[in-house]
């Protein structure tokens, strides 16, 4: 999940827009002619970060000696159950990194550049409401998806040859548009809103790669 240290939403109507479709599309393809373009020439490998509820999964390719292009997925699934109520969150996000690496010392290197990816979040609330006269279920659904833009640093040092273990400092804008439904056993007609959301913070990540 995308750590914010700074939130701003507003609540707007609009047409639903197939801009994010595209978006997602576009970053797919860039780094599949990035990676078709230089993997046969380059040392490409495989890597991973783990953080409670969330997984991501890198792959790095060395296109030169001072060049480095990391597409990367990753998945967050989060549950939470307050009394009578569940909270469920999944998040997907795919993207790529294009980096500057600078061998500092002996095993060891920095990589300076940017981070940008395709964000998608689907959210779910559902709360047992009970009164003298029964009970009724409330479930909020909200989905959002956009874009995020990450200036990263971070270092990686060979444990042993071909892998590697490291961490990165990035700080992440993203900006999403979001869609809420609410649907109650006493309301036949679901509530719909959409809204806009802008978010802004530092990330860290430790990473775990193996090069081929």
């Amino acid at each position: 999940m995308i750590a914010a240290s700074t939130t701003l939403s507003a609540i707007r109507i609009r047409p639903l827009s197939t801009a994010k479709t595209t978006l997602s599309r576009l970053l797919i393809a860039i780094a599949g002619l990035l990676l078709l373009n230089t993997v046969s020439a380059a040392d490409f490998g495989f890597g991973a970060s783990f953080k409670s509820g969330e997984s991501s999964i890198y792959l790095p390719v060395h296109a030169t000696k001072n060049f480095m292009i990391e597409p990367y997925f990753r998945l967050t699934d989060d549950e939470l159950f307050a009394a009578s109520s569940k909270f469920s969150t999944e998040d997907t996000i795919i993207g790529v990194g294009l980096f500057g690496v600078f061998n500092s010392v002996e095993n060891a290197s920095v990589y300076l550049g940017v981070r940008t990816a395709y964000l998608k979040q689907e959210q779910k609330i559902e709360q047992t409401i009970i009164t003298v006269v029964g009970s009724s279920v409330i479930t909020t659904r909200t989905e959002q998806d956009g874009y995020s833009i990450a200036p990263t640093l971070g270092f990686e040092y060979y444990i042993i040859n071909r892998l590697t273990i490291g961490a990165e400092v990035a700080w992440e804008y993203s900006k999403l548009d979001a869609s809420a439904s609410v649907d109650t056993i006493s309301i036949p007609v679901p509530l719909n809103a959409d809204s806009e959301l802008k978010s802004n913070g530092t990330r860290t990540n430790i990473i775990l790669r193996f090069y081929f």
